[in-house]
């Protein structure tokens, strides 16, 4: 996956780190359409039914590991071994899974038994993984202590590549060694707009529009004059988006059940965001997806 981060020291203008994910097959020959691995699969909501894209095909070129390693680099304290090792330890001892997690796993069941090594995880003599259940992901714990030993260039021109481009080109794939020797992370200013005259607030900046759009909500909230008439306000618009989103989306997928309240709110995404500040004053707001 891929995501963005907009970093700031105490005192210090703020930064944004963009390593979202890039499209793949640079330097490839032309593209056997009937060779790629790319199947469509159902998701199973509630009321719903939706359709996403698996396989080696359908990844892109991720930029996860070099922005989270870049933005450890430049304002981090901890070494990469020991920022790993929580992780590492979950991956290798196993966690329970939780209600809201054996959701998520009845929802991508299709996506989770796509192939053997998944469906060996996720879909145990063919029943899924349940709350209570211990997962163990023995081989992204392996991944982990190699990134935490040889660094993490290895992910793009080392170890990790070398078996990642191997299983895409037998496997109908379409990332390539270039891609990955040529990936990097974009640190660039972020938007801005000072808030009725006391507060300087920052957003993710162009390619993505999602903070313009939440810089053009504030202006429009300007003059309202009271703290609840601006949460109103910041709702009303919330839900304008929330509808386009929900329209766009209808409309791009004609095998969407005509029945489907997509007005329902109930979607499941592929993105997590966490923002943190720590005692010194040092803030991040980052947003990654699979």
């Amino acid at each position: 996956g891929g995501g963005f981060a907009i970093i700031s020291r105490l005192n210090d203008e703020p930064r944004i780190y963009d390593f979202f994910c890039n499209s793949p097959n640079l330097g490839s020959t032309p593209i056997d359409v009937d060779s790629i691995d790319f199947s469509e699969v159902r998701i199973l909501f509630e009321d719903m039914e939706d359709y996403e894209y698996v396989g080696r095909g359908s990844t892109a070129v991720p930029g996860n590991p070099a922005g989270l390693d870049k933005i450890l680099k430049d304002y981090g304290t901890l070494s990469l071994d020991t920022v790993l090792h929580p992780a590492i330890d979950l991956a290798r001892n196993g966690f329970h899974i939780s209600a809201h997690q054996a959701d998520l796993i009845r929802l991508s069941q299709f996506v989770l038994s796509y192939t053997p090594s998944c469906r060996a995880l996720f879909d145990l003599n063919g029943t899924l993984l349940k709350e209570g259940d211990l997962l163990r992901i023995s081989k992204l714990a392996d991944t982990f202590e190699i990134l935490a030993s040889k660094g993490m260039q290895t992910f793009y021109q080392g170890d990790i590549a070398d078996i990642l481009i191997k299983d895409h080109a037998e496997c109908g794939g379409l990332v390539t060694k270039l891609d990955l020797a040529n990936y990097q992370v974009v640190v660039r200013e972020p938007l801005s707009l000072h808030y009725r005259g006391q507060y300087d607030v920052f957003a993710n900046s162009y390619p993505s529009i999602g903070g313009e759009i939440i810089l053009d909500g504030l202006r429009i909230s300007h003059d309202v004059d009271s703290l609840d008439n601006i949460v109103k306000t910041m709702c009303e618009l919330q839900n304008a988006a929330k509808e386009k989103f929900y329209f766009r989306a209808k409309q791009s997928n004609s095998r969407c059940s005509n029945n489907a309240n997509l007005s329902s709110g109930k979607i499941v995404g592929n993105t997590t965001h966490i923002s943190a500040i720590d005692q010194f004053g040092l803030s991040i707001g980052i947003t990654v997806t699979s």
